[in-house]
């Protein structure tokens, strides 16, 4: 990807500094024309700015550009353990579903409704939100409330099978909550999959760790889900990944930047089989793993 700087200013231009999600400087660039190639990017979503230096020290900052890169690694909010309101909305067993479970709205009354809450927004903007489905009984619009307004509909089309639809939806810092109320109604809901970086909670106290540290899961054995606890004492580029018993990778749960804080990342097996798994906490300057055991 191509990032290209426009400055005016009437003195003459020392550094142009490019940086991402605040803290990331990818590029200082000294000579006109401004531009960069930034490679190898991990999916994500990035804000990113540029910060202009003349000559006489003064500095000029960019409006920030927020991006998609790829698909981003995504968690998944289900639907059972959202808050659920109104008549004709019920949970239902079945092993095809997500976490073997689905929220059924029996109804088209608009005061039925799910929500859910979004622990951690780090900059206001549009993100990806994803729902798992099904629309056994033809096609379906429903509203769509962001922080308990009303912000969009969304179509889904009928189907007798899981499948997912993706919205963008505008969200502001910090917390927010997404619901889903009735419109045309009668359809199954699984979960909401949000991005990994928005998804899942940020410091559990505002002291920054004097280390790094990657603790056990628990619970441990588990069945499907999980907790992973991890510390990070700097801003560091993160990434917490899954492998079964042959080493091979089944899960990211995070990749991507990460402030300095206590995490708390919740991993699903729903679709992996009882066994043996390790997982692996990497960083430039810090790697851990251990072991854990699904006993479904």
């Amino acid at each position: 990807m191509t990032i290209q700087v426009s400055v005016i200013d009437s003195s003459v231009i020392n550094t142009v500094d490019i940086i991402v999600s605040d803290t990331l400087k990818i590029a200082t660039l000294t000579a006109a024309p401004y531009n960069y190639t930034w490679t190898n990017i991990a999916a994500g979503i990035y804000s990113i700015k540029a910060v202009a230096t003349n000559s006489l020290g003064h500095s000029q900052t960019s409006g920030v550009v927020k991006i998609t890169v790829g698909k981003p690694t995504e968690v998944r909010l289900e639907a059972e353990n959202a808050v659920l309101h109104g008549t004709g909305v019920s949970i239902v067993n079945d092993n095809t579903a997500s976490n073997n479970k689905y929220v059924y709205l029996a109804t088209s009354d608009s005061s039925a409704t799910i929500t859910w809450t979004i622990p951690h927004v780090p900059s206001a903007g549009s993100y990806p939100i994803t729902f798992g489905y099904q629309a056994p009984f033809g096609p379906k619009e429903q509203y769509i409330n962001i922080n308990g307004v009303r912000s969009d509909t969304i179509a889904l089309n009928a189907s007798t099978t899981w499948q997912e639809r993706t919205i963008y939806v505008n969200l502001l810092p910090d917390t927010n909550t997404v619901q889903i109320s009735m419109w045309w109604g009668w359809m199954y809901v699984d979960y909401l999959a949000v991005p990994v970086a928005i998804g899942t909670s940020v410091p559990k106290n505002p002291l920054t760790p004097l280390s790094y540290s990657l603790s056990q899961n628990y619970p441990n054995p588990f069945n499907p889900t999980t907790t992973i606890n991890f510390s990070l004492k700097n801003t560091s580029v993160v990434k917490l990944t899954v492998y079964n018993l042959l080493g091979q990778k089944i899960a990211t749960l995070v990749n991507g930047q990460k402030a300095a804080g206590n995490y708390s990342v919740p991993f699903n097996a729903a679709r992996y089989s009882s066994g043996v798994y390790f997982y692996r906490l990497e960083t430039s300057e810090f790697t851990a793993q251990k072991k854990m055991v699904l006993l479904k």
